[in-house]
């Protein structure tokens, strides 16, 4: 098959899924205040999910626990599929407007709901929804502030896959450097990640190693992927097998860990003319990773750049499009303007 017919191949697969995908992921249900808090989960042994009532006290590290009437249950992480709960007028604005990709909209109202929510498992949820739209609109040294309140309030937090680490090539603000060299030194594995991610392809880039190495044998196994793949960062001239072995490793993390890994791999898969599997890679990031809106534009904005590099201008104009429509905060959708 040409390259060119697997261009239009793999977009007619996958740009209808994306509309599709994102209203799925955007819908706001409306929930009476007198109604109380409902955990959906699945069952241990099957798919099948139930739903359970009552008062959620606490979700921090890896289960939430819930009141109903004078008993307390923990719930692991892994079984919940969706919990249903009140929320504030100006934090369902919030919600909404992210499912719409109005990030900096987002920013202000998402600030707003902070200062009022009461429960702090909500304001941890609102939190994370401002890291990701922080990301998106480029403010990494806001969203890092962000993120460490996170880690100091849950060391052992489910939103390490929003940690705004490094991923992509673009332009690092001079204060995340300074505030990385200390980050580093930090008795805290994901502040030392975090700090390492900032330094990868600076003249610092040694530190970073040195720093990265022994958190790729972390226990934590979270840890331990996301420091691999910001080692894989490192690495040039690449062969392809090395690529294959990297790609198996990926597909075995945490679905919510993968996107920033997955960009790594795709950006290797280039380098290493696999123009296909490159393609492939970036655009599972718009398609499954709508949570991480920041790197599902740079994926985007990948696929743009590689086939108004290829001569396929017609699927790069579809791409830029879709770029515009999901993503019109982002610094990569301007980036993509100037590809013209």
């Amino acid at each position: 098959m040409s390259r060119h017919r697997f261009f239009n191949l793999t977009l007619s697969l996958l740009l209808p899924v994306l509309p599709a995908l994102s209203t799925a992921l955007g819908t706001e249900a409306d929930f009476d205040s007198d109604q109380p808090d409902v955990v959906i989960v699945r069952s241990d042994q099957n798919e099948v999910t139930r739903r359970i009532r009552g008062k959620i006290v606490r979700w921090e590290g890896s289960a939430l626990t819930i009141a109903a009437g004078s008993r307390e249950r923990q719930i692991d992480n892994d079984r919940i599929v969706d919990v249903e709960t009140e929320w504030s007028k100006v934090a369902t604005q919030a919600r909404q407007q992210m499912a719409a990709g109005a990030f900096a909209r987002a920013i202000v109202r998402l600030r707003q709901a902070m200062e009022t929510e009461q429960r702090p498992w909500v304001k941890t949820m609102l939190r994370a929804e401002l890291i990701r739209a922080l990301l998106a609109t480029d403010q990494p040294a806001a969203a890092c502030n962000q993120f460490l309140i996170v880690l100091r309030d849950d060391p052992n937090t489910r939103f390490l896959g929003i940690a705004p680490m490094v991923w992509t090539d673009g332009v690092r603000e001079p204060t995340l450097i300074v505030r990385a060299r200390d980050w580093l030194t930090s008795e805290v594995p994901m502040v030392r990640l975090l700090g390492a991610s900032y330094l990868v392809g600076t003249a610092q880039q040694e530190a970073a190693l040195q720093a990265l190495e022994p958190l790729s044998r972390d226990l934590d196994q979270r840890i331990a992927g996301l420091a691999s793949a910001q080692i894989w960062r490192t690495q040039q001239n690449v062969d392809i097998r090395l690529i294959e072995q990297w790609r198996d490793q990926l597909s075995a993390m945490p679905k919510e860990l993968r996107p920033g890994p997955n960009h790594v791999l795709a950006g290797h898969f280039e380098a290493a003319s696999q123009f296909d599997e490159a393609i492939t890679t970036w655009m599972r990031l718009p398609i499954l990773h709508d949570d991480r809106p920041d790197l599902a534009a740079a994926a985007l904005y990948r696929v743009a750049r590689l086939m108004h590099n290829t001569a396929s201008e017609e699927s790069a104009d579809i791409v830029h499009q879709e770029l515009t429509r999901r993503f019109p905060d982002s610094v990569w959708t301007q980036r993509a303007d100037r590809l013209k």
